[in-house]
């Protein structure tokens, strides 16, 4: 039987569009202009997954997500947002959205998300669900480290260095009045070294010229699924986490939620637990190996710092 996805989108052109890709891979299509009528929609012929529009008119994406999640026979439906701003992202999944799809959206890049949404119903709102009062054992806040070193945006790069090497730490947050602003990492560090040479850390590098920004960051009281989504969605393995002021509080990086989402999904007994174990095992060999090489850079690191 063929799956039924219901597409949401007050612009007659975007549903055309979304509803040619999908028709043409065999997806029944359900269609509707407004939030009010893909409620009825939804209501009636229940969807194995939802696409909404962010930017409607009397009843916004967001608010159509969020009130779809309140009914209960509709709150397992996954439901993916499409919007084209990035900067929306964490109140979109917040929201109760399993992810977000950024116009422009390749043919492929749909397809492939419609159909992860349709293939893990059951568990995918595990991954990414917002709950009134998640557990406290899914919460960032949790895994977290708070063992964070940290430095201004003007200290000299030799220092920087000696911090890293004497902490062990494979990165540091460059933060100012609290706020995380920036975040060097070993790479960060290799790099310039590799490039300046034999010449040593000049007493003229401070850590601005190194940093990685603008940061990525995530609340402590976010769910695990929101910073898996940003993880997943950023060429990024370190998430810093900040208070509800943008206090820096701590650090949390892939490897710690990985492996906190498949106990939590092994905990819960979802369907598919197995393979999510599975699947965590050879990622976490992945981190491995990505662990190890920093541990050469961080000899590397250690040994160049005694050289300056």
């Amino acid at each position: 039987m063929n799956s039924t996805i219901l597409i949401v989108d007050d612009l007659r052109p975007n549903l055309d569009h979304l509803g040619a890709v999908l028709t043409e891979s065999g997806i029944r299509i359900l269609e509707a202009e407004s939030g009010t009528r893909a409620l009825a929609i939804a209501q009636a012929i229940r969807p194995d997954a939802i696409l909404i529009d962010i930017v409607m008119p009397e009843m916004n994406g967001i608010d159509l997500c969020r009130s779809l999640k309140a009914i209960p026979e509709l709150a397992e439906i996954p439901i993916l947002l499409i919007t084209a701003h990035t900067a929306e992202e964490e109140q979109e999944v917040e929201a109760g959205a399993i992810g977000v799809l950024i116009r422009p959206i390749p043919d492929a890049v749909l397809l492939a998300r419609v159909n992860s949404a349709i293939r893990h119903a059951g568990r995918g709102q595990l991954v990414a669900e917002s709950d009134t009062k998640p557990d406290a054992a899914c919460l960032v806040e949790s895994i977290m480290s708070r063992d964070v070193a940290r430095v201004r945006r003007n200290r000299p790069l030799q220092e920087v260095a000696q911090i890293m090497a004497d902490r062990k730490h494979s990165c540091l947050l460059v933060c100012e009045e609290g706020r995380p602003i920036g975040i060097i990492s070993e790479r960060d560090m290799v790099g310039v070294l590799a490039r300046i040479g034999n010449s040593g850390l000049s007493e003229s590098l401070i850590a601005a010229d190194v940093m990685s920004s603008p940061l990525v960051t995530v609340k402590e009281r976010s769910t695990l699924g929101m910073a898996n989504f940003k993880v997943s969605h950023h060429p990024i393995r370190r998430l810093p986490v900040v208070d509800e002021d943008g206090q820096l509080v701590g650090l949390v990086t892939q490897s710690d939620m990985v492996r906190a989402l498949s106990k939590e999904v092994e905990r819960r007994g979802s369907p598919g637990a197995r393979d999510v174990t599975d699947r965590t095992a050879a990622l976490e060999a992945r981190i491995e190996e990505l662990e190890t090489g920093n541990r050469f850079k961080t000899e590397f690191l250690a040994h160049m710092s005694h050289e300056i």
